[in-house]
């Protein structure tokens, strides 16, 4: 009985990863309007800007689940007056 309970919830995880194929550590955030912008360290410590929807409750040291996105070089935010070297925006960014 446990394990009917189990599965469909196996599957659920594995849909949302599928959706969300990047995971990582907040190491720092900052909230613009329409987008927050997070800078996120994976498992072999390699270091991103993405930006995607607006998260409220967001923490530094909280993990992030993203989808893929467009890569944007040299990317300058008019509104946060600001420049980043690389950043990816995303379709999807949810905290895990």
């Amino acid at each position: 009985a446990i394990l009917e309970k189990i599965e469909p919830l196996r599957k659920e995880r594995d849909a949302i990863k599928a959706q969300l194929p990047n995971e990582g550590k907040v190491i720092e955030f900052i909230q613009a309007e329409a987008y927050t912008y997070i800078h996120v360290q994976n498992e072999q410590g390699e270091q991103v800007w993405i930006a995607g929807q607006k998260i409220d409750d967001l923490k530094v040291g909280d993990r992030v689940g993203f989808s893929k996105g467009v890569n944007m070089s040299n990317w300058y935010s008019k509104e946060l007056k600001r420049s980043f070297a690389m950043v990816i925006f995303v379709g999807q960014v949810r905290k895990q």
